[in-house]
Order: structure tokens, then C-alpha cells, then sequence
């Protein structure tokens, strides 16, 4: 499963100033590539498949989100062949995309743009609208799933897992540096930096858009409004008040297993994995709020077979499918009847279902191209403050 999604800063800079040149690129190769072939049956109708010609999907994704079995069902049933490719950041399989656009190639049928490079794909006029009458899964979707900030009424891309970034807490080092606060009133984002018992057990992203939101929201801030000056300030903040800050890293898992900081800001994928190991972290989303992502499905405008494309989408999306995939991956899916089939243990679970509170108080960080600059310069500073 994906589990570290920190975003790239310069990359992102880069591909806003310099539209992703980098047409050298090879085109499908040059990452972690998996193809399967399916049977084609038995008796007269696997003679007929097998003088028909295979057709090939090929899928640009995060790592471990489908199964094996999964694919080799799909290949089954459609006489396909389906080559998965993985990527390591949005802004590789931007890259990527962009190349196969302009140079006319063979490209990808099924991409896996997050929410805030969906909207970055849409506006560069990389994506096929959507034929929602063909896609059978969306009445079973949940409405605050149905018209995200990056594409209002999912017309380019459909979310297929999604999750939060909070805080992971190492409860041990959190009862001994402070033992009057209890957890279970919940948590602000103020701890992490005005605590001075905290000092030098905090870890925060390396990741600017993740870490600046987080002094957004102490400020009474929105990351989708925030100006220029609210983003100096921010950066302020965070300037004075590092004192608590030990690292920065997006794989906090062993900072947390191995007991180094009882306060360490992540993902909810990577604090979930580390809860299957120890019961000594509890993951929490502060009372401010956090960031709400989504892992998307998209057609590019150069799909090869954007019909197969759709049945695969409707066959990994509907709702024993996407259970099954909650079920094996821990991320929760936007299909709400999907949801309702999992056991009760992992539906009552706050670290991967926050209460409906909580989540009225979740925000996508949409893209803002317009301060990437500032931010990318203020960003320098605090880390080599």
C-alpha cells in the first residue's frame, strides 16, 4: 500500500515554470512494471479468444493498491492483458504523462493523480472527461465525495481511497513529558510547537504544503484562501517556535518504533501501519482540523483503450470490490455502500474513519500556483534555520 505521500516541493516549482520538459524521458519505461495475462477459458469460446487479439491496459499507479488476483480476474473476463506501472511521486507521473501526450506515444490508459495533481492534470487539458452515465459505481458514493474542490462533480477524475495527515502520538514518551495532558480531550497543533515539555520530540513532514497548513490553521487560516501575507506569517510562526522540532522526515516509522519522539506529524497510512506493530502509538487529528487527501482514477487524453479503461474503473470501484480493498489496504474508499459491508471493528476505528465532526474540519490542499514560489523560498529558510 502507498504509504508515504510526501509532496515535492521543487518538483512542483519546476513543472510550473518549465512545463515538465523532459521529453527524453522513456516513455513507459524506467519504473516498476508488472504485466499479467489472463486465460481465456475452455472449449469453443477459448478457441474464439485465442484467435482474437488481447487488449492491453496499461495503468501508472502507486504500489500494492491493486491485487493479483484482482488483475488476473479482470484479464479473465475481458481478454486483456494489464500492464501496471508504479510511480514513486505525482510529479514523476506527471512527467511521465506529459511526454507521451506530446510526443504522440504509446501512453497510459488509467492513471492515479492525488487530489491536488487531479486539478493540475485538468487544467493542463492532460485528462478525458468522464461519461458518468457509463460509470455504474457512482450512485453508491458518498456526497462529500462526490464534488471535491479539485473537480467539482468529479468530471475528469473519480477518488478511489483516500485518507488524513494528524498527528501520530507515542504514548509512552507522551505520558512521560507530559503527564498532565490527557489525550483522550483530544490534541491542538499548538502542542507540537509552544509546548516547551515537548522540546525536541516533535517531527514534522518534510513536506512544505503538509507542515505550512498545519500554521495555517493555528492561525485561523485556510489553506485555499490564504494570501501571501498569510503565508509569511505562517512561516513566522513556525520560524519562532522550531525550538520543539528534532527532524524532518515522511517516514516516521521507526522514529516511532524505536521510541525517539512521543510526537510525530504523518499520514494516516504510515501511523496505521505502525499501530499493527505496537500499541504504544495512537494516531489523532488535531482539534484545528488537517488535511483531507484522495488517490484519484483518470483516463488520459492519449488513452490507447479508454473503454477497457472504464471497466476496469467499474469493476475495482463498486462496492464488494472496494470492501475488499478496505478490507486488505486499510484506506477507506468514498463508495458508502461499500463501507457498510466492512465489520463494525474497522468502521469504529477514528484513525481510519474520523467522526463526522472531525471531518467537516478536513480540507484538501488544493493547488495554489500563484504562491509556490514563496512558499518554496520561505520553506528553505525554516529548515536551515
Amino acid at each position: 500500500m502507498k504509504v508515504s505521500r510526501a509532496w515535492n516541493l521543487k518538483s512542483q516549482v519546476q513543472a510550473t515554470l518549465l512545463g515538465m520538459a523532459a521529453l527524453a524521458v522513456t516513455v513507459l519505461g524506467g519504473c516498476t512494471s508488472k504485466s499479467q495475462q489472463g486465460s481465456a477459458g475452455s472449449g469453443t469460446a477459448a478457441t474464439t479468444a485465442a484467435t482474437a487479439p488481447v487488449r492491453e491496459l496499461h495503468i501508472f499507479i502507486w504500489s500494492d493498491y491493486i491485487s493479483d488476483d484482482f488483475i488476473k480476474q479482470f484479464e479473465k473476463e475481458n481478454h486483456a492483458k494489464v500492464v501496471l506501472d508504479f510511480f514513486s511521486s505525482n510529479e514523476e507521473m506527471l512527467a511521465k504523462v506529459q511526454a507521451t501526450v506530446q510526443s504522440n506515444s504509446r501512453g497510459y490508459d488509467l492513471v492515479s493523480p492525488s487530489d491536488y495533481m487531479s486539478g493540475n492534470m485538468i487544467k493542463l487539458g492532460l485528462l478525458q472527461p468522464l461519461d458518468h452515465s457509463k460509470l455504474t459505481f457512482l450512485t453508491e458514493y458518498g456526497k462529500e465525495f462526490q464534488n471535491p474542490t479539485y473537480d467539482p462533480g468529479l468530471t475528469h477524475v473519480v477518488p478511489f481511497s483516500w485518507g488524513t495527515s494528524g498527528l501520530a502520538v507515542q504514548t509512552k514518551l507522551f505520558s512521560k513529558f507530559a503527564p498532565g495532558l490527557d489525550l483522550s480531550k483530544g490534541l491542538s497543533w499548538k502542542t507540537l510547537f509552544e509546548d516547551a515539555r515537548f522540546s525536541k520530540q516533535v517531527t514534522l513532514l518534510d513536506d512544505a504544503k503538509e507542515v505550512l497548513h498545519v500554521a495555517l490553521l493555528i492561525q485561523g487560516k485556510k489553506w485555499a484562501t490564504a494570501t501571501e501575507a498569510d503565508v509569511r506569517s505562517a512561516f513566522t510562526y513556525l520560524k519562532a517556535h522550531k525550538q520543539n522540532v528534532r527532524l524532518f522526515t515522511s517516514e516516521p516509522k521507526p522514529v516511532m518504533l524505536n521510541e525517539e519522539c512521543a510526537l510525530c506529524q504523518t499520514f494516516s497510512g504510515d501511523a496505521l501501519k505502525v499501530m499493527k506493530e505496537t500499541a504504544d502509538v495512537k494516531y489523532v487529528i488535531p482539534e484545528e482540523g488537517a488535511t483531507l487527501w484522495t488517490d484519484n482514477l483518470a483516463i488520459p487524453k492519449n488513452a490507447a483503450d479508454p473503454a477497457l479503461a472504464l471497466l476496469f474503473m467499474n469493476k475495482f470501484l463498486e462496492k464488494q470490490a472496494a470492501r475488499n480493498f478496505t478490507e486488505n489496504t486499510f484506506f477507506p474508499s468514498p463508495n458508502a455502500e461499500a463501507m457498510k459491508l466492512l465489520d463494525p471493528k474497522l468502521t469504529s476505528n477514528l484513525s481510519i474513519f474520523p467522526a463526522p465532526k472531525t471531518f467537516s474540519k478536513l480540507s484538501y490542499l488544493v493547488e495554489r500556483p500563484q504562491l509556490l514560489l514563496v512558499i518554496d523560498q520561505l520553506w528553505t529558510e525554516f529548515k536551515s534555520q
